[in-house]
């Protein structure tokens, strides 16, 4: 889990061109695998109109393209949302031995509307 927290404070410190949201909840994410399209769970860590963060327990190529869908709910949000979007894994690391990876995907269109579903 400390391996997680070193992977967050460095991708803050880099520069960002959107607002981030701390969420949390199931994203599936979808990709080709020779004409074979394999869909993994995963969890949401942050969002972004550009990206995501994102935990999940399997391996997932780096440069692999992925599409992913995932529903927001909560408190913070006025009606269940479907999110859905297409981009590119452009990080991974392990978490720490037995306990997943952290992937990173940039979107490659921006997740439209996020902010206004999102705000408060």
């Amino acid at each position: 889990m400390e391996e997680l927290g070193s992977f967050l404070r460095e991708a803050r410190e880099r520069e960002r061109q959107h607002r981030r949201f701390s969420l949390q909840c199931p994203v599936f994410i979808t990709l080709s695998q020779a004409d074979l399209p394999i869909t993994l769970e995963a969890v949401s860590r942050n969002i972004s109109l550009g990206g995501l963060l994102l935990e999940t327990r399997t391996q997932v190529p780096h440069h692999a393209r992925v599409s992913f869908v995932m529903t927001v709910e909560g408190n913070n949000v006025r009606r269940p949302i479907r999110l859905t979007g297409e981009g590119t894994v452009v990080r991974v690391q392990v978490m720490g031995p037995g306990t997943g990876f952290a992937v990173a995907v940039e979107c490659t269109s921006p997740i439209t509307h996020l902010e206004e579903c999102l705000s408060a």
